[in-house]
């Protein structure tokens, strides 16, 4: 959640007029070409373990797909050119590749619908440096142990001072949360400590820290669809430096509502997010989530009006011949986006695996591929080919499908939240659909041993 809200703030918050100018990738492919003065390019930047990722190959194309540039990454992890709106960027092989069962594996990611000034980021493994620290809390009476939370990680502790504890980066600084409890894990008391200097081998100190009491925090839930019989969520607090608490619940719906009661501390300063999931009586194609975020405060409430995606009617399916994945939906309002992601096995002598990974503005039945340029058309899959589709699935967001593209590839530590109060529903089909039935085994059992590096 840390990575998220800084990039959230980053891109949202800043002032174009205080950005520095982003230099174009060095050599013939690295240009940014231009037709006037009002153009502004399309960048896509690749980073992993927090830089940039240099030699890249990026492939800008235009609306019809038949004229394209291809940039590769510069030492920053950046490629731009100007691409008209409506365009398609294509990113062949961010991170490093695998092999599985002796076959190359590579990935794709290819945002549709672009728009000039887009500022694309895909992002792999970002945890930033680790940090041992010694920690004291304060004593309290009937103290048996204290789960500390940060923004970035945490653990149990079963003692007032000398713990050592690692975390995950913080970056120099964390915010931090102790609930301490009894030998029957009843909560006595809670302390919040923001901005703590954590530095590797050093301590923190709260012992001149005083608990307050765990109130009670009532979490309701409205106009849920009938067809639901249960809600269960994570309620999380986000500060401005990342998720600080978590807790679950879970409820039976009668005529659509319920409310829950739970124990959590209560930090003024912070954001309540609500993750949300439903259960249906009856089998589903469709699995539903909703992230629902506000100031957090004693009572956190949901109303479902409008905010659920049409449910899935009939499986998915790849045609070869039109590049299309194809599906039916009904009800529910209308989304901004469509995810799709494909692993692809070439032929029966198995001798290339791919995954490739789209977002595109919502249509209501299909998603088109692009035509890939001929230097990369081998990703296209074939009706030869083994293809099966592992996500399909669509989202509404404040800001729509404009918020959702710089981010989408980002491998965020949550929801895009934006503003003090907000919602984003998402629909996934349910269960991953084998679009052909014959076709290689072998690399596909590699694959759970050993999934490849591509993330959203």
């Amino acid at each position: 959640m840390k990575k998220l809200l800084c990039l959230v703030t980053l891109m949202a918050c800043s002032d174009p007029s205080e950005q520095q100018p982003v230099d174009a990738p060095s050599g013939d492919d690295s240009q940014i070409v231009t037709d006037g003065p009002t153009d502004r390019p399309v960048t896509v930047t690749v980073m992993d373990e927090g830089v940039g990722v240099a030699g890249v190959s990026v492939y800008f194309q235009q609306p019809d797909h038949t004229v394209f540039t291809k940039v590769v990454t510069n030492a920053s992890g950046v490629a731009a050119t100007v691409v008209a709106g409506g365009g398609a960027v294509t990113v062949v092989d961010p991170f490093a590749n695998n092999t599985l069962a002796g076959a190359p594996s590579h990935s794709l990611r290819t945002y549709l619908g672009v728009q000039p000034g887009d500022e694309l980021l895909v992002v792999g493994d970002d945890d930033g440096e680790n940090a041992t620290v010694t920690v004291t809390i304060p004593a309290i009476k009937d103290f048996a142990f204290a789960n500390l939370e940060s923004s970035c990680g945490g653990t149990t502790l079963e003692a007032l001072t000398g713990t050592q504890v690692e975390l995950y980066g913080c970056d120099g600084m964390a915010d931090l949360v102790v609930v301490a409890y009894d030998e029957l894990s009843n909560p006595l008391g809670y302390l919040y400590k923001a901005n703590v200097a954590i530095t590797d081998q050093g301590t923190v100190n709260l012992g001149s820290e005083t608990y307050t009491a765990v109130p009670n925090a009532s979490f309701s839930y409205a106009s849920i669809p009938a067809a639901f019989g249960n809600v269960f969520g994570t309620n999380t607090l986000v500060s401005p430096r990342g998720t600080i608490f978590a807790t679950t619940s879970g409820s039976s719906l009668t005529a659509g509502a319920a409310s829950v009661t739970k124990r959590r501390p209560l930090v003024t300063s912070t954001t309540s997010v609500q993750q949300l999931g439903f259960d249906s009586a009856s089998p589903t194609m469709s699995a539903h989530t909703v992230f629902h975020w506000q100031p957090a405060a004693a009572a956190h409430a949901f109303d479902g009006t409008g905010k659920f995606l049409p449910d899935f009617t009939a499986a998915p399916s790849y045609t070869a011949a039109t590049r299309q994945v194809s599906w039916t939906s009904s009800g529910g309002v209308p989304p901004d986006l469509t995810f799709v992601s494909i692993d692809a096995v070439r032929n029966s002598a198995e001798t290339m695996f791919w995954q490739w990974k789209l977002i595109a503005p919502y249509t209501a039945t299909t998603l088109t591929l692009p035509a890939l340029p001929t230097e990369i058309a081998q990703y296209v899959p074939l009706a030869t080919d083994s293809v099966e589709l592992v996500e399909l699935g669509a989202a509404k967001l404040p800001g729509g499908y404009a918020a959702a593209r710089p981010l989408y590839f980002a491998n965020l530590d949550g929801p895009p939240i934006t503003g003090t109060s907000g919602t984003i529903s998402l629909v996934s089909y349910s269960e991953p659909n084998t679009v052909r039935t014959t076709g290689p085994t072998k690399v596909k059992a590699a694959i759970k041993a050993k999934a490849p590096r591509a993330r959203r």
